[in-house]
């Protein structure tokens, strides 16, 4: 999973489950009508008020720039945004926000400070990237916010990042044990073996056969190989139809198969000899005839890298690290907040 979204999950669904919630429903787009083959857009007002923390409202004018950026990515991999999952992004983003206000409100209750030094260095930074002062001015109003509100966010994300420093300044070190002890634990994730990753048609044996009630099967098998090799049908399609296998729904998807213990060895020298995109002869085994096509190789991974693997897993450490310190830091502080999510589930969900 994700680490983000595990992070996502792991702290805003206690949020989502526990909140009340209030109506908040998914509106037709005129030029996007039901049935037209497309997800439609969760159409939100700016104003919309979307949670509350300790009463400070979250509207959707604060996220909806991260939240269309959100949507072209999904568009952008191929993933469909459905209600679903425009409702976990927009779940995200509002959780970001409440992690915002919570942070900010401890940083002023502990009294953070920035120093004059530290905030013109990130203004000047945002200043830069607008060559003139029009462009600026074009900005602020775009975003609807004034000069001073920008410095204020500015300065409350400044007061944020030092809070946040002060909390993660005693974690822990990673040892040498500690990544030796992961690396030892996680070689099949850090060096993944050789694999082969099949689909296959399947067509079973009756029970004791014949020789000829063999050969009628395999000349079918024959058959389907014959037609997808024309190209006459694609193999998917072919498994769908004929292929008697428990990955026939799937259009033959077996998955990665790692090695002669994972399938039946006469298979698997079958599958030694062909390239990716490639389909198989017909093979029989006591059970059945096989079709396989091999999807994708994977070569054994090399352990030439390891000194640059294990100085990786000892950055992921130390972030996990943090990351743990400021979960369970933002779990307290959400104990004794007044946190309301109002968003419920959008119709088609219902």
């Amino acid at each position: 999973m994700n680490r983000v979204y595990f992070h996502f999950l792991q702290l805003v669904l206690p949020f989502v489950l526990s909140c009340p919630m209030t109506a908040f429903s998914q509106e037709n787009n005129p030029e996007n009508p039901a049935g037209s083959g497309r997800t439609q857009e969760l159409v939100l007002n700016p104003q919309t008020v979307l949670a509350s923390v300790n009463g400070k409202e979250i509207v959707f004018r604060e996220i909806s720039e991260q939240y269309h950026k959100g949507l072209e990515d999904m568009n952008r991999q191929e993933i469909d945004p459905s209600p679903v999952m425009q409702k976990f992004l927009l779940l995200r983003l509002i959780h970001e926000k409440i992690e915002e206000i919570l942070f900010l409100e401890e940083s002023e209750k502990r009294a953070v400070l920035v120093s004059q030094d530290e905030f013109q260095k990130a203004f000047s930074h945002v200043r830069e990237k607008f060559r003139e002062e029009a462009d600026y001015q074009s900005f602020l109003k775009k975003n609807e916010i004034s000069d001073e509100k920008l410095k204020e966010r500015i300065l409350d994300r400044l007061k944020v990042k030092n809070l946040q420093d002060q909390l993660l300044k005693d974690v822990a070190p990673v040892s040498d044990q500690d990544v030796e002890s992961f690396y030892e634990e996680h070689q099949n994730e850090i060096y993944p073996p050789e694999g082969y990753h099949l689909s296959q048609i399947l067509l079973y044996f009756p029970e004791h056969p014949s020789e000829m009630a063999r050969k009628e099967i395999r000349n079918k098998m024959d058959h389907i190989r014959k037609d997808i090799l024309l190209k006459k049908a694609d193999f998917e399609r072919m498994a769908r139809l004929y292929s008697q296998g428990y990955s026939a729904p799937s259009g033959g998807l077996i998955g990665w198969i790692g090695n002669s213990s994972s399938i039946d060895p006469v298979l698997y020298e079958e599958v030694k000899k062909i390239k990716p995109g490639e389909i198989s002869s017909v093979v029989s085994t006591e059970q059945a005839a096989h079709l396989l096509k091999l999807n994708e190789y994977r070569p054994p991974s090399s352990r030439d890298n390891e000194m640059e693997v294990k100085e990786t897993i000892r950055k992921d450490l130390v972030k996990a690290r943090k990351m743990e310190v400021l979960r369970q830091f933002l779990e307290g502080c959400s104990k004794n907040a007044d946190i309301k999510i109002f968003v419920t589930l959008p119709q088609s969900e219902k």
